[in-house]
């Protein structure tokens, strides 16, 4: 595992969160900085989470590995929700469309993290056939 892969991880779990928060002027109208600290670190806390959750899923050979790995993101999703709801301030209301568009940015960052797991996931398997195919060409020259 090279340092890029080892620190992918939090620089997404860090950069995601504050994508949301700096072009939402809704959320910097209606927080101060300690609670946007607060639902931020939150945020990057259950990515982290959501990240090692489906590296251990996709570390084990499953079958029908994509419907387990949309399960346990809806599922991590729904419990995310309704906590990130608990946290918010008492003078911002949490109305149906703030459960829905959280849930669904929660989904659409799993869906990121599948597809980047998935495409390191490869060309670690296309480095290894390539060494394999390497040395086996020079057992072939050998012979």
């Amino acid at each position: 595992m090279t340092k890029i892969e080892k620190l992918l991880p939090f620089v997404l779990a860090v950069l995601l969160p504050g994508l949301n928060f700096i072009n939402n002027p809704l959320v910097t109208e209606q927080f101060n900085l300690f609670e946007l600290i607060r639902a931020w670190m939150s945020s990057s806390l259950f990515l982290l989470i959501l990240w090692y959750a489906n590296k251990w899923l996709g570390g084990r050979n499953v079958d029908r590995y994509f419907w387990k790995a949309a399960l346990l993101n809806i599922g991590l999703a729904s419990i995310f929700v309704p906590i990130i709801s608990s946290m918010r301030p008492d003078h911002v209301v949490a109305t149906p469309s703030f459960y829905w568009t959280s849930g669904l940015r929660m989904i659409f960052a799993s869906a990121i993290f599948i597809a980047v797991q998935q495409s390191l996931k490869t060309a670690r398997t296309v480095e290894k056939l390539k060494t394999e195919n390497l040395s086996l060409r020079s057992e072939q020259y050998k012979a």
